[in-house]
């Protein structure tokens, strides 16, 4: 088995979603996740964002839709980006604010996921890399 590189149907999507909740200890938090385009995400050139409340734990996360990730260097992983925006319910009552520290904890928050991802499918962090070295040699 492999990380869900994309969610075939709504009910993987929501399974995913329940299975990693469980996993994280969000099991009192109410969460939906959407897959949506870039338009739709309140922050510019993301491929995932959540939108919480602390005090009721509940949250929105929005998914971008593969057809408009890109050529990026790092693979189009959907598991990744639902529990990389997980992780910010996890993390929620840290302030953020400092622009430094939210940086710090979102570099923390995607080696946490990336690390979960691989350990439940038994394989390497470079499996997320997207290099192709071939296109520089033409």
């Amino acid at each position: 088995m492999e990380p869900i590189t994309k969610f075939e149907n709504l009910q993987q999507r929501i399974d995913s979603l329940n299975e990693w909740k469980m996993q994280l200890g969000l099991h009192d938090w109410t969460i939906k996740v959407k897959m949506v385009e870039p338009h739709e995400f309140d922050l510019d050139d993301c491929d995932g964002e959540c939108e919480y409340t602390k005090i009721n734990k509940s949250a929105t996360i929005r998914i971008l839709k593969p057809q408009y990730y890109g050529d990026r260097i790092q693979k189009y992983c959907a598991e990744r980006i639902l529990v990389h925006e997980l992780l910010h319910c996890k993390f929620a009552l840290l302030d953020t604010n400092n622009d430094g520290f939210n940086t710090l904890i979102h570099q923390m928050q995607e080696d946490i996921a990336k690390a979960l991802v691989c350990a439940k499918y038994n394989i390497n962090r470079d499996w997320f890399d997207n290099i192709h070295y071939e296109e520089d040699e033409t």
